[in-house]
């Protein structure tokens, strides 16, 4: 099974420019392209299975996280595009739009395929890969039993090291201790536990399996939390900006509506403006379109009842379109695109003082979307709020720019009410 699935993978990569280029010449009836294109999608398509062999790409695919596979596919094409550039100006071949779209339509094409590949042919001839977690430290919920399957990850639990040596269930992989009572450094020694790739305690699997940072007040635990480095902040600012150019039109456009609509539904103020907390615990006002009727109870400030939220405000809030202001904070340079969640200063004062280790998720600035917004519902209280921290704490600690793109395919699947993957 797993040599059949490298297989297939470099098949998709193989022959993903042909069916990228049939696709745009169906589209533009291009029909040259069998003459002057068949063979640069064949060097494409060559470079970027050579490419995934060198950097073994091939090797696990199917259980690496979406951030790992988008550098799987972006790395080998951007290498396949250069190769290819050279060919062309070696050729003295134009780069026309018929080219610049063909090169573009790859990775698309390559990613559709191997999402429906993973889908439908190989969920159901997967190979389970057995993981036995002893204790009860860790408290697992459903929502995460639920992840790790759909990954392709079976867990067992074991009260006690005893009943897991009892059971000597050969299909276990990997061990998890998930109880701070056992000794890591005993275990190499003790000769009644069955053979298995590995020891590892919860605080290893919840950051590289369930992508979270294991926190506890039971112990001192040392966080590796740093501000960003010179070229990772460039990059974070080069979303910032792209995304306002992308999306201040259509902010705009969005405002303007909302001002006639809410002139009919609800009249008042067209922006909801409140005080957050931002990065060192700074505070500052941030913006969204106002979602609820003005409680008239209140005439100095603005308070909003929940439970009166117009046709309009149900709207904006389903397709999070409400938070498309906080653009003004991003260009104010309160905020990123990508980032914790700014809370509200109230409720920061509240979980500080509940939840060890919050204010550490302020070390960066807040951010429209992010982590823990994609991976984890709304909050709604301190539980949630802890829930939340845990993936804040991984985003800081294990930032990249692939994580960057990750979040922000996901936070268009929310937004599209999606299955989230």
């Amino acid at each position: 099974m797993k040599h059949f699935s490298s297989l297939s993978l470099i098949l998709v990569d193989v022959l993903s420019p042909l069916i990228s280029l049939i696709f745009i010449n169906i589209l533009f009836i291009y029909h040259s392209f069998l003459e002057v294109y068949f063979v640069n999608a064949l060097l494409i398509g060559f470079v970027t299975f050579i490419s995934s062999i060198i950097f073994n790409y091939y090797k696990d695919y199917f259980f690496t996280y979406l951030d790992k596979k988008i550098k799987i596919l972006v790395l080998p094409w951007l290498i396949s595009l250069f190769i290819q550039f050279i060919y062309l100006q070696a050729n003295g071949m134009i780069i026309n739009n018929f080219i610049v779209l063909f090169w573009l339509m790859i990775p698309i094409i390559n990613l559709t395929i191997r999402y429906f590949y993973k889908q439908y042919f190989f969920k159901t001839s997967l190979n389970y890969r057995y993981i036995s977690i002893i204790g009860d430290d860790y408290i697992f919920s459903s929502y995460e039993i639920t992840r790790l399957n759909y990954m392709g990850y079976k867990i067992i639990f074991h009260n006690t090291l005893d009943n897991y040596i009892q059971t000597k269930d050969k299909k276990t992989n990997i061990v998890i201790l998930n109880d701070q009572n056992i000794n890591l450094s005993e275990l190499s020694n003790e000769s009644k536990l069955p053979n298995i790739n590995g020891f590892f305690d919860i605080r290893y699997f919840l950051k590289n399996y369930l992508r979270k940072t294991y926190i506890s007040d039971k112990e001192n635990i040392n966080f590796n939390y740093k501000k960003y480095s010179s070229e990772s902040y460039f990059l974070k600012k080069t979303i910032d900006y792209f995304a306002i150019l992308l999306l201040l039109p259509f902010l705009l456009i969005l405002l303007l509506y909302s001002y006639v609509v809410l002139k009919n539904q609800s009249p008042g103020p067209l922006l909801f403006k409140q005080r957050r907390i931002g990065i060192n615990g700074k505070a500052f006002t941030i913006y969204k379109i106002r979602t609820m009727h003005i409680s008239k109870a209140e005439s100095n400030n603005i308070l909003f009842d929940d439970t009166r939220i117009f046709n309009f405000g149900e709207i904006l809030r389903r397709y999070h379109l409400d938070e498309l202001p906080q653009l003004l904070n991003v260009l104010k340079g309160d905020m990123h695109i990508i980032g914790p969640r700014a809370e509200w200063n109230k409720l920061e004062k509240e979980y500080s003082n509940a939840i060890p280790f919050y204010k550490l998720r302020n070390s960066v600035s807040p951010g429209i979307t992010g982590w823990a917004q994609v991976m984890f519902r709304y909050g709604f209280d301190a539980y949630d709020a802890y829930e939340k921290l845990t993936y804040d704490l991984y985003y800081i600690e294990n930032w990249s720019i692939w994580l960057e793109f990750e979040i922000i395919l996901r936070t268009i699947v929310v937004i599209l009410d999606k299955n989230r993957f």
